[in-house]
C-alpha cells in the first residue's frame, strides 16, 4: 500500500481483490493519515499489486476514459454535451463526451461539469441526452481510467 501524495510505502496487504475504490475501513493501516484525516483507497493496480490510499479529495474525478462503447442513438456522434451516469442509483451529471476511434480500439473521453466521487475502472458510464419527452440514452461504455481532480496535467 502506498500513499497517494508521497508515494511512500505504508504497508503490505493480502491481495488487491480485498479492496474497492473509496473503501475506508479494513485497510490494515494503523490509524488515520498524519494530518488526522481518514484514508481511502484511491487507486488499485492489479498488475503491480499496488493499492494507493489518500484523502477524500483523491476520490473526486472530473474526467475519464471508457472503452467498449455501445451506441444506441446517433452512432456517428463524435462530440456532444450530455448527462453522464456512473452508478445505477447515482445522479446523472452534465458533461461532454468525445469519441476516440472506432473498431476494436474504440473508446470515448468524458469530461464532467462537476466532479463525482469514487469513479473506478470497470464501472459503466451511461450517456443521456435530455429531451422534453424524457432523457434519451445515447450509449454506454466501461470506464477504463478515471483521473482525480488532484492530478496535474
Amino acid at each position: 500500500m502506498v500513499d497517494a501524495d508521497s508515494g511512500q510505502e505504508l504497508g503490505q496487504h493480502e491481495g488487491v481483490h480485498g479492496f474497492t475504490i473509496g473503501q475506508r475501513k479494513g485497510l490494515g493501516l494503523p490509524g488515520p493519515a498524519p494530518d488526522g484525516r481518514p484514508r481511502y483507497v484511491t487507486a488499485i493496480d492489479a498488475d503491480t499489486g499496488t493499492v494507493t490510499v489518500g484523502g477524500a479529495d483523491h476520490l473526486l474525478s472530473a474526467s475519464m476514459t471508457a472503452t467498449s462503447p455501445y451506441w444506441l442513438v446517433d452512432s456517428d456522434i463524435t462530440e456532444t454535451e450530455c448527462r453522464v451516469q456512473i452508478r445505477a442509483h447515482g445522479e446523472a451529471t452534465p458533461g461532454y463526451v468525445r469519441r476516440l476511434g472506432d473498431g476494436p480500439d474504440a473508446r470515448f473521453e468524458i469530461t464532467l461539469d462537476t466532479p463525482v466521487r469514487g469513479v473506478a475502472p470497470g464501472q459503466a458510464a451511461v450517456l443521456y441526452r435530455p429531451e422534453a419527452e424524457g432523457d434519451r440514452v445515447l450509449g454506454s461504455g466501461t470506464i477504463s481510467a478515471a483521473r482525480p481532480v488532484t492530478d496535474t496535467p
